[in-house]
C-alpha cells in the first residue's frame, strides 16, 4: 500500500534526522550532539525532531534497533531451513561481523562508551533477535 503524501513526509523527516543525529555523532561523540545542530542541518523545528526521538537515547535506540533487525531477518532466513545450535550460532557471529563492518569505527566507539552508562536501554532481551535463539 502506498503511502499518503504525510506519511511520506513524515518518513523523509524522519530519515533526515536520524541521519543527520549520526553525522553528528560521527563528528564530535555523543558528549559533543546538540539537537540544535541536527535541526540546522535539516532545516527541520526543534518540536519536529521531538516528535520524531524522545532525546537522544531515542535515536541510539532506532541505530541498535535497526542493527538487530538486519540480523533478525539474516537468522530468519537461516532457521526456516532445518538447522543446528553450531549452525545458527555461526550465522549470527557472521551477521554480527557484516553489521560491525558496515557501522563507522567512531559510531561503534561511542556506542562502547555510551552503552554502560545508560544501561536501561535493553534492547537486546525484547527483540526478535532474542526469540529466536531462545526458540
Amino acid at each position: 500500500m502506498a503511502l499518503t503524501s504525510r506519511e511520506k513526509t513524515w518518513h523523509d523527516n524522519h530519515e533526515r534526522l536520524y541521519e543527520a543525529a549520526l553525522q553528528e555523532i560521527e563528528r564530535v561523540g555523543f558528549n559533543g550532539v546538540r539537537i540544535e545542530k541536527i535541526c540546522e542541518e535539516t532545516r527541520l523545528s526543534r518540536p519536529t525532531f521531538y516528535a520524531h526521538f524522545s532525546n537522544m537515547d531515542g535515536v541510539v535506540s532506532e541505530l541498535l534497533c535497526r542493527f538487530m533487525d538486519g540480523i533478525t531477518r539474516g537468522l530468519e532466513a537461516r532457521t526456516k531451513a532445518p538447522h543446528d545450535l553450531e549452525g545458527v550460532i555461526d550465522e549470527l557471529v557472521g551477521l554480527c561481523q557484516y553489521a560491525n563492518s558496515m557501522t563507522s569505527e567512531r559510531i561503534r566507539r561511542e556506542l562502547a562508551a555510551y552503552l554502560p552508562r545508560h544501561h536501561d536501554i535493553d534492547l537486546f532481551s525484547t527483540s526478535s533477535v532474542f526469540s529466536i535463539l531462545t526458540r
